[in-house]
Formats: C-alpha cells, structure tokens, sequence
C-alpha cells in the first residue's frame, strides 16, 4: 500500500508518503502490519475502519518501532466480522502529525497478493492475503 496525503479525508497537499504491507492468515486471523514513512515526524498511526473517502473510527492502533523511525507496527488475530471487513476493502492505515493531526497520510488496504503457505493439503487454498 502506497500513504499520501492526497487520500485523506480531506486530502491534503503534504509531500509526506510512505508504503506498508498486511499479511493475513485467513485460516488463524492472525494479521501483522508494517508501514514506512518518509517526510512526516508521525505522532501516531492507526488502522481504521472506513471505505474510500470516508474517515472512521480507530480499530488497532501501531507503534512506532524503534521511536522515532517513522515504522510503525501491529499485529493481532481478528475476529470473523473484522475479517471480512478487510477482505471487503473497508480498513485504512493513516498516520497522524502534530500538523495535521487527524491524519497527514492514509492508504486504503486492498489485496495486493494471495500466497500460499505450507500445508498438509497441496490442493489447500490460500490462507495468506499481503496487501
């Protein structure tokens, strides 16, 4: 996923970007999220719910690790509903400034690529979504 002001909510003409992945298992719901920033001193990082265009509430919020070094992380299992939500392209990463606090960049998470993992069944289907 590519962060730019131009997809908050409003946009924004900041010149700050970053990139990000989420890798879920969708057999355990287990997810782990990562994402980058460049040209921001981010206050805080979150993933949200909401659909393009629409600012929503906060549902996991990252830490920045190490401080200071503009990554930003999380990870947890999901319930089945939350799942779904993400599969249907409803949760976004933003990361949130002193100037902008209510977000200075955001990218929706949409599937980027479904993996197959190791399992007993060769003819399993896949359990990891990167996005």
């Amino acid at each position: 996923m590519s962060l730019s002001g131009a997809q908050e909510v409003p946009p924004n003409q900041s010149g700050a970007g970053g990139t990000g992945t989420l890798t879920l298992d969708t057999a355990t719901r287990q997810y782990s999220a990562t994402v980058t920033t460049t040209g921001i001193a981010g206050t805080a990082a979150h993933i949200h719910n909401g659909a393009p265009g629409v600012a929503g509430p906060i549902l996991f919020p990252m830490t920045q690790s190490p401080a200071g070094s503009g990554t930003w992380v999380v990870s947890g299992q999901l319930t089945a509903d939350q799942m779904n939500a993400l599969l249907a392209g409803q949760y976004y990463v933003n990361v949130h400034s002193a100037a902008l606090p209510n977000g200075e960049i955001r990218a929706q998470i949409v599937p980027a690529q479904a993996t197959t993992t190791a399992t007993a069944d060769p003819n399993s289907a896949p359990r990891d979504v990167t996005y």
